[in-house]
This record gives C-alpha cells, sequence and structure tokens, in this order.
C-alpha cells in the first residue's frame, strides 16, 4: 500500500501548477507587523471623495509608493479579500515620517502593516508604516 501513496503523491506533485502561491509562502495581513525592502517614489493620482471614480470631482493629490524588491503575495483576508499574488508595489499610508521625510528614490527597508484597501489609495494593498530605514 506505501508504494501506492508514494505513486499518487508523485502523480499529484506532478500535475500541481508550478510557481502557485502557498499561504505559508506569503506575508500576513495586519497584525502582523511586517518589514520589506524596496524603493520609494511619489506619485500623483486621484484622491477624495471618489480616488478616481470621478475623475471631474476627484482631488489630485501625491501618493507614497513602495516599489518592492521582490514581489509579495497575501493570502486571503479574513473578511474574504482575495489572496493577492505577485504585488510588486504598494501605496504607504499613515505612518509616523512626514512624505518630506522620505528616503525618496532610495533603497530602504519599511516596516509596518499590511492592510486591504477599503476606501482610498491607488493600490489593492496598502502599508500603515511605522518605520523607514535606509539600507545600503
Amino acid at each position: 500500500m506505501r508504494g501506492r501513496h508514494r505513486v499518487l503523491v508523485a502523480l499529484l506533485l506532478a500535475v500541481l501548477p508550478v510557481g502557485a502561491v502557498q499561504a505559508a509562502d506569503c506575508l500576513n495581513w495586519r497584525p502582523a507587523e511586517v518589514s520589506i525592502p524596496g524603493k520609494i517614489r511619489i506619485v500623483v493620482g486621484y484622491g477624495p471623495p471618489g480616488y478616481g471614480e470621478n475623475p471631474d470631482e476627484d482631488q489630485l493629490r501625491q501618493f507614497v509608493l513602495l516599489d518592492l524588491d521582490v514581489p509579495i503575495c497575501l493570502p486571503r483576508g479574513l473578511r474574504g479579500d482575495p489572496p493577492h499574488e505577485k504585488v510588486s508595489s504598494i501605496n504607504m499610508i499613515t505612518g509616523a515620517t512626514p512624505v518630506e521625510g522620505l528616503h525618496t528614490g532610495d533603497h530602504v527597508r519599511v516596516s509596518g502593516l499590511l492592510v486591504p484597501r477599503e476606501v482610498g489609495g491607488i493600490t489593492d494593498v496598502l502599508f500603515d508604516y511605522s518605520g523607514v530605514d535606509k539600507v545600503d
């Protein structure tokens, strides 16, 4: 019987999609604090009230993005948010450091909480950051 199980496991592994994201390989949503390396950039996009849904009424504003060194994935959220694969850019929100104090264009490591976008922001994943450190 053991031989049959080995063959079955081997067959299952052979037909699974290569590169499929496993929850264990992904970063976690809040309350888990994460630290992610990347480059910070400032972009202009639509802000309140509709964040691009009504461009004639929405204000233009600056958004701080973290372009990740390596794409990340996030599992399904607790409120039914879909899993996210290959996230390469995250909208940084709140944070302890004002935009002027960020190391724009430099390679940095940012710490904080990953949260799904509900309202606002220009990426599906938001980064409620608490710290930014320049990396050499």
